[in-house]
């Protein structure tokens, strides 16, 4: 019954906001993808060698 019930507050709350917030284009998800996350990753990546290598881990 719990699963059940978490299934349908899951359910509820994705068709909710699937229905509330507008659709984003699919060049502007690459733009994101590109322009703002890879970067990102990049920047993560280094500092974590960075570290990785200062502090000896």
């Amino acid at each position: 019954m719990y699963l059940f019930l978490k299934v349908a507050v899951w359910l509820f709350v994705m068709i909710w906001l699937r229905a509330t917030l507008p659709r984003i284009r699919y060049d502007r998800l690459m733009q994101l993808g590109w322009k703002v996350m890879f970067p990102l990753g990049l920047l993560n990546a280094v500092i974590t060698a960075f570290v990785v290598v200062w502090v000896g881990g």
